[in-house]
């Protein structure tokens, strides 16, 4: 999330995510404000609270059982190449991002026109109003942040798109328009304190070498230095 946007002829980017993929679009489009054009986020990055111990468990209770049949829908195309516990853990960290603490900050942060495209049909393994009360989130967060609007279409998650492209496709034209009238803007980003300790150290006088000792260290090694299943 933190790669910048890059390519031949790329000056800015719409960024279109889904699901997980909604997260990352989010955290893109706050953390590069004067490459982003805008963004479309499809079902997925809703601030809300919703991964607890007990829902953790509903998590991987439903990719324990199938487990044993991925291996013969991974060359048909409906299963990723991970096993049953990477995506049990993939959804689970998608609800660790998704907490307010963590995505509400992002979202508020963000700087460009954000449409959402909302899924209001059952979702498989969603209890009653459990649905409603995560797009909750997303309500207060637009009442804050008058960049961010969204539409509700009637498929599901996993269906949404496949039945709902149209909607998707308006949202990207509607969005894409807005950017182009919006004049690039770039958002100052904060230095690291050791940028900072770096920046003191340059306008600081040189002190003057001991006339009688000198010596010579040899500097240690540098070390070199985050989908979308449902």
């Amino acid at each position: 999330m933190s790669i910048p946007f890059s390519g031949p002829g790329v000056d800015r980017a719409l960024v279109v995510g889904w699901s997980y993929g909604a997260v990352v679009g989010a955290h893109r489009a706050d953390r590069n404000p004067g490459r982003a054009l805008d963004a479309v986020l499809i079902d997925g990055a809703y601030p809300y609270d919703w991964l607890d111990e007990a829902m953790e468990e509903r998590i991987r209770k439903p990719f324990r059982r199938m487990s044993r049949f991925l291996p013969l829908l991974r060359p048909t195309g409906p299963a990723p190449r991970m096993t049953a516990e990477q995506m049990a853990n993939s959804n689970i960290d998608f609800g660790r991002l998704s907490r307010e603490r963590e995505l509400g900050p992002v979202l508020n942060g963000i700087a460009v026109p954000v449409r959402y495209v909302v899924a209001s049909g059952t979702s498989l393994g969603s209890r009653g109003d459990e649905q409603e009360r995560i797009h909750t989130g997303l309500d207060a967060m637009a009442a804050r942040n008058p960049d961010i609007k969204s539409v509700k279409v009637a498929s599901n998650h996993g269906a949404i798109l496949r039945k709902d492209f149209r909607a998707i496709a308006e949202a990207i034209r509607e969005v894409a328009a807005l950017g182009r009238r919006r004049p690039r803007t770039h958002r100052p980003q904060p230095r690291s304190p050791c940028s900072r300790t770096r920046a003191q150290a340059s306008q600081s006088p040189t002190p003057k070498p001991a006339p009688t000792v000198t010596a010579e260290t040899e500097a240690p090694a540098q070390p070199d230095h985050i989908h979308a299943p449902d």
